[in-house]
């Protein structure tokens, strides 16, 4: 699994926000590093309640990515997360901005 997967998957866990998946990003280092720890490590972070942590842990991953990259190759459309350079810069300023956005077309 690629970082770009790994984004998609804690975008869809349910009970992650933008502001849990950065401070779960920011503690751990990467999405790919944080879909391989274990219950308690994910708690050791203090980043996500215990019911968000059972959530990443036993998240369909594999079903959810067969899914969903052939539902973005479908549809014709580009995912940006937060933080990539073509996020759009004014929701940089909103608390609980989208982590990630799907965009079909062009951006202005």
């Amino acid at each position: 699994m690629n970082d770009y997967q790994a984004k998609l998957v804690l975008n869809a866990v349910k009970g992650l926000g933008f502001a849990r998946i950065t401070k779960l990003l920011a503690y751990f280092g990467s999405a790919v590093q944080v879909l391989r720890l274990k219950r308690n490590e994910l708690l050791e972070s203090q980043a996500v309640p215990e019911a968000v942590a059972d959530e990443i842990v036993h998240f369909p991953v594999d079903e959810f990515l067969k899914e969903e990259l052939a539902l973005i190759e479908k549809s014709n459309v580009r995912v940006l997360f937060h933080g990539s350079e073509d996020y759009p810069q004014g929701l940089n300023f909103i608390p609980d901005a989208p982590f990630a956005l799907y965009v079909k077309g062009e951006m202005k």
